[in-house]
């Protein structure tokens, strides 16, 4: 509070708008120079008139007219980001549902073979096991029958 009083006392309000006036151009002097005169008319009313009275008030409403227009192109870029990062997932969305299905639909077409078993051969005349993997043209349909397949084995 004590600078502020020493910057109004001592002529600083009527320096940073000169100031302004004189660099209208350098973004960094307006940007500056706005922020002292909205601190000062931000405090004592006494404050905020020797801002009026400076003509800084002109100055602050244009600085404020900027940082609005600042702030929605802000937010129309972060609407931006957020609807392309949602159309970006929605894709991988899709692709992976496709993958998906393009992997089930290849499993369906691809033939299972099925184990390997001990069959029993009816037919032996000691009742003995032969796995069936040694009789490549005997298949079975996981029941007591036995199938012979023809082939060109011998």
């Amino acid at each position: 509070e004590a600078h502020k009083r020493t910057v109004v006392n001592k002529g600083g309000v009527a320096a940073v708008v000169a100031a302004l006036r004189s660099h209208p151009s350098c973004r960094e002097v307006q940007r500056v120079g706005c922020n002292v005169l909205h601190s000062l008319a931000s405090g004592d009313e006494a404050y905020m008139q020797a801002v009026v009275d400076a003509g800084g008030m002109k100055f602050l409403s244009v600085h404020a007219a900027e940082l609005r227009q600042q702030a929605e192109l802000r937010a129309d870029a972060a609407m931006e980001a957020l609807l392309a990062e949602d159309k970006a997932e929605k894709e991988w969305s899709v692709h992976k549902k496709k993958s998906k299905a393009q992997k089930k639909q290849r499993a369906a077409s691809t033939k299972v073979q099925p184990p390997q078993r001990t069959l029993p051969l009816s037919a032996s005349s000691q009742g003995s096991s032969v796995p069936a993997s040694t009789m490549p043209w005997v298949t079975s349909d996981n029941t007591d029958t036995v199938v012979v397949v023809a082939t060109d084995e011998p």
